[in-house]
């Protein structure tokens, strides 16, 4: 038995891309056995109360609220997915980074709101598009 440490997930938004994300988090130890962390789904909200009760049933999140800000401010969590719809993820994503969360790699922004995210995680405007999806309206943000 390997002393993994322990990353405490958030995940936002739990329609098919927050149960397509939780998925993968729920396979990590079967497809890289040779990792030293384990992801630990602590957990989950949506604005709909029956998919936070699936979420929690059926994924085997530790909680549900359908408050992203209460999910967020859990002290056992780590990262934060967001998985809610693109016009949310600016202010969720502020919070988290405000919160010390860590996120995913990339996140999607309206045009705009790039900037705000980035400097309030302290790098600037580093935004910029995202070509291979041809949404003019969207920014990814790399933190």
């Amino acid at each position: 038995m390997t002393n993994r440490t322990k990353i405490g997930v958030a995940v936002i938004g739990f329609g098919w891309m927050g149960q397509a994300h939780t998925r993968s988090y729920i396979r990590i130890p079967t497809l890289f056995p040779e990792r030293t962390f384990d992801p630990e789904l602590i957990v989950v909200s949506d604005n709909m109360a029956s998919r936070v009760d699936e979420a929690v049933e059926s994924f085997g999140f530790r909680e549900g609220t359908t408050d992203w800000r209460q999910a967020i401010a859990h002290p056992d969590v780590d990262v934060v997915c967001i998985c809610a719809p693109n016009m949310l993820h600016e202010p969720i994503a502020v919070a988290a980074v405000e919160a010390g969360r860590h996120g995913p790699g990339r996140i999607q922004l309206p045009l705009g709101a790039a900037g705000a995210v980035c400097e309030t995680a302290g790098r600037g405007r580093n935004a910029r598009r995202d070509h291979q999806l041809q949404r003019p309206f969207l920014h990814d943000v790399r933190l």
